[in-house]
């Protein structure tokens, strides 16, 4: 593998990053939203965990980020309406946190504009093509994956 592939490679994988970014924070921006990609990340999280609650521990965990990172923003989401506090029945050193129905509601908007990505990209190419590109996708996360932790 020559240094110009190696190269222009690099330059691609982060153009196709921060294009994807800033189509992103574009598209939610449209929603009218007093929300970050971060936040509206932590909503999905939160969504994904069993029963659409997650504790902020698990938050962490799922996300990679500190305890102390998703409190903040737990509680500046609870405090703009999107998420909510209960306490854990099983543990009643912690809470549950859970997404409002505005908090519901944003995040299937989020989650409409992945579709839409997907079904774009997707349209580009034909069925040989989405296997190949699904394949390099799939090594790209787990070298990375592998890497985060």
């Amino acid at each position: 593998m020559d240094g110009t592939f190696k190269c222009e490679f690099n330059k691609l994988l982060v153009s196709t990053f921060n294009n994807i970014n800033k189509v992103e924070e574009k598209s939610l921006n449209k929603l009218g939203a007093d929300l970050s990609i971060a936040e509206f990340h932590i909503l999905e999280c939160v969504a994904g965990g069993k029963d659409g609650s997650r504790t902020v521990c698990e938050i962490a965990e799922a996300m990679g980020v500190t305890v102390p990172t998703v409190t903040v923003a737990v509680k500046k989401l609870e405090n703009k309406g999107y998420l909510c506090r209960s306490q854990n029945l099983s543990d009643g050193r912690s809470k549950i946190i859970s997404l409002t129905e505005e908090g519901k509601r944003m995040n299937r908007k989020h989650e409409f504009f992945h579709e839409q990505m997907i079904f774009a990209v997707c349209d580009e190419f034909n069925e040989e093509e989405q296997g190949l590109l699904f394949r390099c996708i799939k090594k790209f996360n787990d070298f990375f994956g592998d890497k985060a932790q």
